[in-house]
């Protein structure tokens, strides 16, 4: 025979004549705290009490505690933006208080924000103009980089034109000036070599003294060496200007061009960094801008929320309400006191808008679905008992333990204003029952078998149950 299998469908799709229950009175032992199933049968039969087992119906509604919550609670739960500082309380509504739409509910104090909110009013207008100046040196600075590198261009184009006016005039000017100094210099030799030519061919037909002749041609022979070592010097000169000054002269209108190109990269980098710069100063500067009206406006937001209206009427309840308990419902605030951020100061609710928590343990929540019919009957007034409707079922647990359990939502037919969060009552979902089952006590179930008795004949049986009540079994064979 398989293995005993337990489960509680909330219908079972073919129910079967169990064949081991035939008869129409069996007798099933009752399993004492303690009793082992593998004991032997006469043992076991000797010392348990037998139930006679008929067909009956099986109640399958499912009964627990719950408690009333709120439709749509208002949390007045207070959470700066960028206020930093403390919350003192100025005033808040009593505990337990009725209030109308627009009514103050809470004040607190406003003189620290107010001063933040003037220091991030200033730091704001910092920020503005160090935007507009970050605006204006990009404009401004294209503007300087245009005229700068069109300088430079037109400096470069000066240097190459330099170059080219060399190569066509100065240069060859300055070899034309050498070659005729050294051209003036043979001119000057060959006149003197002539003349003295002339006065030797004169004194020899002139009757002159050769006193006189002697210095003449004397002079002119001088005049002649003089002359010659002149050229000679004009030659060397010429050969010593071509080498360097003539090289230095080009060189220099060369090194001139190649430095005013050099110049015109060194700039476009230049420009080309200052832009990046500008552009980085220029996003900082808006990016502090807008974290500066970002925090007027947060700030502005905070101080607004330092005052906190009713958002319609209702009843004010201090600390928040969460699985059936209040949490911080227990003070007692008074002007002066500080309450934290992100803490729940009061919960506003109002009056007659509740629904019920049902929290259905995991071994029953497969039995409840939207739509069913509930009971609810307060704990406070019970005469005020009233039906509701199963309007949601959580797909997992919503509170942790053993067994976990599942928050169904129930909407009461009729509510009262005087049931509030927090508020307890008894909860009957009505499920539909199971008729013409047998249904056993669920102690004498053990390991999945029971002892059955027929007659003087005691012995053990698996079983393979069904839906179950909690106390109630059903046998499927």
């Amino acid at each position: 025979m398989s293995p005993a299998r337990v489960f509680a469908p909330k219908e079972h799709p073919c129910m079967r004549r169990p064949s081991g229950f035939a008869k129409a009175a069996l007798f099933l032992a009752l399993f004492p705290l303690g009793a082992r199933a593998d004991a032997p049968a006469t043992s076991v039969a000797a010392a348990e009490s037998f139930v006679a087992v008929k067909r009956g119906d099986l109640k399958l509604d499912v009964k627990c505690d719950g408690w009333f919550e709120a439709v749509a609670p208002i949390e007045v739960r207070l959470r700066p933006r960028a206020y930093q500082g403390e919350l003192k309380i100025v005033s808040i509504a009593p505990q337990g208080v009725a209030v109308k739409k627009g009514d103050v509910i809470l004040k607190l104090d406003t003189d620290e924000i107010e001063r933040q909110v003037a220091a991030a009013g200033n730091e704001l207008k910092t920020a503005t103009a160090a935007l507009a100046k970050a605006e204006a040196d990009v404009k401004l600075g294209e503007e300087a980089d245009k005229i700068a590198m069109t300088v430079q261009t037109q400096a470069e184009k000066a240097a190459a034109d330099a170059v080219e006016w060399w190569e066509k005039v100065d240069g060859p000017h300055m070899l034309k000036q050498f070659e005729r100094q050294v051209k003036f210099a043979r001119i000057n030799v060959e006149d003197q070599t002539d003349e003295l030519d002339q006065l030797k061919k004169m004194y020899k037909s002139e009757d002159l003294t050769n006193a006189t002749a002697d210095i003449v041609v004397k002079r002119a022979v001088r005049a002649l060496e003089i002359a010659n070592e002149s050229l000679s010097l004009a030659q060397q000169q010429a050969e010593k200007n071509k080498a360097t000054q003539y090289e230095t002269s080009r060189q220099a209108v060369a090194n001139a061009l190649a430095q005013q190109k050099n110049a015109t990269e060194s700039l476009k980098a230049a420009q080309a960094q200052a832009k990046v710069q500008r552009e980085a100063a220029l996003f900082s500067a808006r990016q502090a801008h807008q974290a500066a009206q970002r925090r007027l406006e947060n700030l502005q937001e905070d101080l607004s929320s330092m005052t906190v209206a009713a958002y319609s009427d209702g009843v004010v309840l201090y600390g928040k309400f969460s699985q059936g308990n209040w949490q911080g419902n227990n003070v007692t605030y008074s002007p002066r006191d500080k309450v934290q951020p992100e803490q729940v100061v009061l919960t506003l609710v109002e009056p007659g808008k509740v629904r019920l928590i049902a929290p259905v343990p995991e071994d029953k929540i497969a039995r409840v679905a939207v739509g069913q019919t509930a009971v609810v009957t307060p704990r406070a007034l019970p005469e005020l008992a009233t039906n509701g409707k199963v309007t949601a079922v959580p797909a997992a647990p919503t509170i942790g333990g053993e067994p976990a359990k599942f928050e169904v939502v129930i909407t009461p037919d009729k509510t009262d204003p005087r049931f509030l969060p927090g508020y307890r009552a008894s909860i009957t979902i009505d499920i539909d029952d199971a008729t013409g089952v047998l249904a056993i006590d669920s102690k004498a179930i053990s390991g999945g078998k029971v002892m059955v008795k027929a007659g003087d004949k005691v012995e053990e049986r698996e079983i393979v149950t069904g839906r179950s009540n909690g106390e109630q079994v059903e046998v499927i064979r």
